[in-house]
């Protein structure tokens, strides 16, 4: 199969490195989220930008910086209810590379971001690699890996709640070590569509 560019469009000049996230927030409306860590700052940002079926893109739509205090690694979102969206992301501000999930809401219909955090929860001291999918009204599971301070790495799975309004419950459902390594290599796939 040939690949041929469509667009291209500089969306931040100023983007670390570090792994991005990229999905979709209204398909209907063409919308869609990039979470990732600002390069000058290591701050957590969030844009949404429009993508037209033909591939022109329309540009920013807009943007919001939701982890000012911590450097923002490895985000991952997913979608709580309507316009309230999840993103667990590891803060590597401290050596002890926090695990944090926070709630935010992202207007489907025009692609604006509210200002501000509904929630924000802390999950782990420790935290390499998080991922986040709904696994059905109001659970969600997740899996990281966990330094023990040496050379090995633990990998979890765990569940815990979202209300519909964005509120963490703050506390695991239940959770699962599943693997002992050397290196950092875990990932959870996206559910299908």
């Amino acid at each position: 199969g040939h690949i041929s560019l469509i667009e291209r469009y500089t969306f931040d000049a100023n983007v670390m490195n570090t792994p991005m996230l990229f999905t979709p927030i209204n398909k209907t409306n063409k919308f869609y989220a990039i979470a990732y860590q600002l390069y000058s700052t290591s701050q957590g940002k969030i844009v949404t930008i429009k993508i037209d079926d033909n591939g022109h893109i329309f540009g920013v739509q807009d943007s919001y910086i939701f982890e000012a205090a911590a450097r923002c690694r490895e985000p991952s979102m997913a979608l709580v209810n309507g316009n309230v969206y999840a993103i667990m992301y590891r803060d590597s501000l401290t050596p002890s590379n926090y695990g944090r999930v926070a709630t935010l809401q992202i207007y489907g219909n025009n692609g604006t971001i509210k200002k501000s955090i509904i929630d924000l929860w802390q999950f782990t001291a420790n935290c390499y690699h998080p991922s986040l999918i709904k696994v059905d009204k109001n659970v969600f599971a997740s899996v990281y890996a966990y330094n023990n301070g040496g050379n090995w790495y633990y990998a979890y799975v765990t569940t815990f709640n979202i209300a519909d309004n964005g509120i963490i419950s703050k506390s695991w459902i239940d959770y699962l070590e599943f693997i002992r390594r050397y290196y950092v290599d875990n990932y959870m796939p996206q559910q299908p569509e």
